[in-house]
C-alpha cells in the first residue's frame, strides 16, 4: 500500500465533482429544450463549450489517478468513456457546423463579426476537448502490456 492510497477515494470524488457539477449546471441553464430549432442548438453548443474546461480537468485527474495507482478496471472504464465521448464530441462538432450554416441567414449583417467569433471560439473549444479525450484514451491504453495498467513509459 503506497502513501497515496488513503487519499485516492477523495481524489476520485473531486474528479467526479469536477466532471458532474459543471455539466449539470450547463444543462440546467439551457432549459427548456428545443432540439428541433437550429438556432437553439447553435446557442446551446456555444454555451456548453464554455463548460468543457472543468470536466476535462476532472477527467484528466481521474485518468492520472487510475493509471498511477494501477486501477485496472477504472483504467478500462475511463478508456471506454474517453473514446465514447470522443465520438460524441465529433458528432456534436459536425452538427454544430450544420447548425452554423442554417443559423447564419437569421443573423443581422451588423452582428456577423460576433457570430463568426462565437462560432470559431466554440469550434476551437470542441476540437481541443476532442483532442484531449483522444489523448486521455490513448494514455489509458499505453500501459497495458501484462493485463494490468502500469504507469506511462517512453
Amino acid at each position: 500500500m503506497n502513501k497515496l492510497s488513503k487519499v485516492v477515494p477523495a481524489m476520485y470524488f473531486v474528479a467526479a465533482v469536477l466532471i458532474v457539477i459543471p455539466v449539470f449546471d450547463a444543462i440546467t441553464s439551457v432549459y427548456p429544450f428545443y432540439p428541433g430549432n437550429a438556432q437553439w442548438r447553435f446557442a446551446i453548443v456555444g454555451l456548453l463549450s464554455n463548460a468543457l474546461l472543468l470536466p476535462t480537468i476532472g477527467l484528466l485527474m481521474a485518468v492520472v489517478i487510475a493509471v498511477s495507482q494501477e486501477h485496472e478496471r477504472m483504467v478500462r472504464w475511463l478508456r471506454f468513456l474517453c473514446w465514447g465521448l470522443t465520438g460524441v464530441m465529433a458528432v456534436i462538432l459536425l452538427m454544430f457546423m450544420l447548425d452554423t450554416a442554417q443559423s447564419k441567414s437569421a443573423i443581422q449583417p451588423q452582428m456577423l463579426m460576433g457570430y463568426y467569433v462565437a462560432t470559431a471560439t466554440a469550434m476551437c473549444k470542441l476540437l481541443v476537448a476532442g483532442i484531449a479525450l483522444v489523448l486521455f484514451a490513448r494514455g489509458c491504453s499505453m500501459g497495458e502490456v501484462t493485463g494490468r495498467a502500469v504507469p506511462f513509459r517512453r
